[in-house]
């Protein structure tokens, strides 16, 4: 197993990144290690040698093991329950709330474990979003309870969609993951 924490260790799985999407349709002239949000997965921005809509693409490399620390063993089942989840929600409707979404999945390879994904343009995480902008301050509350309404309807929406009978196959799928 290559080392993660050294820089030789993740420059063999960068290459093995760069070496199997070479011959895809989102093939990178450059990989960049991205760290922030690194954990269970190594994630790259990669920018594509023919643009799709984008010229780049952020990738996902699972291992069997975490990115920021190797003796946490990390199923690798994870990496296809995720692909699934993005290519399902790829029906979901998002016209009512533009704000929430996920990315897009442009490419999957379940042997390498690799995904490929739409580049979103300074995506953030909630738990990121609210450290940097929920303070104690009066003047955020009516921001911060829109936010909220606007993250609940999109879980009430998604539950709502996900319980109807075009999406019996997918949560068989999850529910066998």
């Amino acid at each position: 197993m290559e080392d993660p924490y050294t820089w030789v260790g993740r420059g063999i799985i960068k290459q093995r990144v760069e070496e199997a999407l070479k011959t895809t349709d989102v093939a990178c002239r450059k990989l960049e290690a991205i760290k922030d949000g690194e954990t269970t997965n190594f994630i790259y921005k990669g920018t594509l040698l023919a643009p799709l809509e984008d010229c780049f693409v952020y990738i996902k490399h699972g291992r069997g093991y975490s990115a920021c620390d190797p003796a946490l063993r990390m199923p690798m089942f994870r990496c296809d329950l995720e692909a699934e989840c993005l290519t399902t929600l790829e029906n979901f409707p998002l016209e009512t709330i533009p704000s929430v979404r996920t990315p897009r999945l442009e490419y999957f390879d379940p042997e390498k474990s690799i995904q490929v994904q739409e580049f979103m343009a300074d995506p953030t995480d909630l738990k990121t979003y609210a450290h940097k902008h929920f303070t104690f301050d009066p003047d955020r509350m009516p921001w911060c309870e829109e936010l909220g309404r606007k993250l609940g309807a999109w879980l009430r929406r998604f539950h709502a969609w996900a319980m109807e009978p075009p999406q019996q196959e997918f949560r068989e799928k999850v529910l066998g993951f």
